[in-house]
C-alpha cells in the first residue's frame, strides 16, 4: 500500500502456519542456548505479536538487546540492490521497528559507523558485566500486566543471545563472525 505521501510501503505478517514455524524456530534457538551456544538473532520486532514469543522463548537466558538504526535512504538503496525485498519494505519497517521498544541495552547506527566499529561496540558490551538487561525488564513489565505467561525453566542457560532489532545488513555477518570468537 502507499503512505500519506503516495510512496509505496510494505509490511510482512504471518498466517497461522508462519506463526507455528516462528514458534518452532524460537524453541530451537532456546535449545541451542541451553546447550551452551552463543547466538546472534537478526530480527525485526515491530509489534507485540513478534515481541511476546521472544520474551517467552528466552526466559531465564541472558539477552542483550541491540537497536540497529540506519538512515531511510540507505535502507531503501540496500533494499533495491538486494532485489529480493518488496518495494517499500524499508519504509514500512523503519517507522515501526523501534516504536515498540522503549530502550535498548545498546544502540548502533550503521549509517554513521563502520560495521567493524559496530562489531567492536557490541563485543565490548557483551564482555562487560551488566545490571538488569532491557529484555528482562520488558518481560517483567509484561508479566506484571498479565500479558505474558511463565515459561517453565528447563535448565540453566550457558550461552548468550544478542538480538539485533532493526534493518538487516550484510555487515551483521561480520559481527556474527566476531562474536563467535567471544
Amino acid at each position: 500500500f502507499e503512505n500519506v505521501r503516495g510512496l509505496p510501503q510494505a509490511y510482512f505478517s504471518y498466517g497461522s502456519f508462519g506463526n507455528q514455524v516462528a514458534r518452532s524456530f524460537l524453541q530451537m534457538l532456546r535449545r541451542l542456548v541451553l546447550d551452551g551456544h552463543n547466538l546472534i538473532v537478526d530480527e525485526v520486532l515491530c509489534d507485540i505479536g513478534t515481541l511476546q514469543p521472544h520474551l517467552k522463548a528466552f526466559e531465564g537466558i541472558e539477552v542483550i538487546f541491540v537497536g540497529v538504526r540506519r538512515d531511510l535512504a540507505e535502507a531503501e538503496e540496500i533494499e533495491t540492490l538486494r532485489g529480493d525485498r518488496p518495494e517499500g519494505l524499508a519504509r514500512g519497517q523503519i517507522s515501526r521497528v523501534h516504536a515498540l521498544i522503549p530502550k535498548y541495552d545498546l544502540e548502533v547506527n550503521t549509517s554513521c559507523e563502520s560495521i567493524f566499529n559496530v562489531a567492536d561496540k557490541i563485543l565490548e558490551f557483551v564482555a562487560r558485566p551488566h545490571g538488569q538487561l532491557v529484555f528482562d525488564q520488558m518481560r517483567q513489565d509484561f508479566k506484571k500486566n498479565n500479558c505474558l505467561q511463565e515459561v517453565p525453566a528447563s535448565s540453566r542457560a550457558y550461552g548468550k543471545v544478542v538480538i539485533m532489532n532493526g534493518m538487516s545488513s550484510a555487515g551483521k555477518t561480520s559481527i556474527a563472525k566476531a562474536l563467535q570468537h567471544e
